[in-house]
């Protein structure tokens, strides 16, 4: 790992320590768009990294110093059956033990099925990555920053094109992808207007994923303004590739 890259994990994982130290159970959406990021803030926070599948061993671990970190917890929306219940109820009993738990999700918030009682998503304190600085990327004389920034997994080495957007939009969801499609398709074709009419925890899943950047005043915009036809064109062939054609509903003669 490099210094530049060190020093942007240690940033990241610094807010989500804060964040734990204060509300002790953080949702933190970090998905194709961070990826390079993942591993090093994982170290930064010192704690105990544990997949969904180890949830039975949680307890176990939570020994360990620091936070418990898991690093799938969008396993629970792949795995059929109530994985998410079983999960929050390993997760309140940590908490009542006074451990800290940091839920690292490629999928955003509204991508999970409701789960009855108490949700652990709604409980956790939720925290947005920022994109990187110009400050934390290291241009030379006459150089520019690359295509794609100022996403961190271009600027550390993920070619910007077709599969990282594929990547990132197969993370969020079909229900947001279909929503993003509707603002920039059918609300405002030539313009950026339409993101105003998305839904709260839709922006909150476009934000995450690093799509929608919100500013001082919440408006949203692209992260990447430079690439809105890229992203025009990507999200079109996702919505091509994924969605279904309806069939007409008429018996054969």
């Amino acid at each position: 790992m490099t210094a530049e890259l060190e020093a942007v994990c240690a940033a990241r994982a610094e807010l989500i320590s804060k964040s734990l130290s204060r509300h002790r159970l953080v949702f933190v959406q970090l998905g194709a768009a961070f990826d390079p990021l993942r591993d090093g803030i994982c170290v930064q926070l010192k704690g105990q990294c544990v997949s969904i599948d180890q949830r039975t061993e949680w307890n176990q671990k939570s020994s360990s110093p620091g936070p418990l970190i898991v690093t799938d917890l969008e396993r629970c929306v792949e795995t059929a059956g109530d994985v998410l219940g079983e999960v929050r109820a390993i997760i309140f009993s940590l908490l009542d033990d006074g451990k800290a738990v940091c839920l690292l999700s490629r999928a955003p918030r509204l991508s999970y099925r409701p789960v009855p009682g108490s949700s652990v998503l709604e409980d956790a304190a939720l925290v947005t990555l920022p994109l990187l600085a110009a400050s934390e990327i290291e241009c030379g004389p006459g150089e520019y920053p690359s295509s794609g920034w100022p996403w961190p997994a271009v600027s550390f080495g993920v070619p910007f094109g077709t599969e990282i957007y594929e990547a990132v939009l197969s993370e969020v969801g079909q229900g947001i992808v279909a929503a993003l499609d509707h603002a920039l398709f059918e609300v405002d074709p030539k313009g950026m207007d339409g993101l105003e009419f998305l839904a709260a925890r839709e922006l909150e899943g476009l934000r995450g994923c690093g799509i929608v950047a919100i500013d001082e005043g919440g408006q949203p915009s692209l992260a990447l303004p430079q690439e809105a036809k890229s992203l025009r064109e990507a999200l079109a062939a996702h919505v091509s590739e994924t969605v279904a054609p309806a069939t007409s509903g008429m018996s054969p003669k």
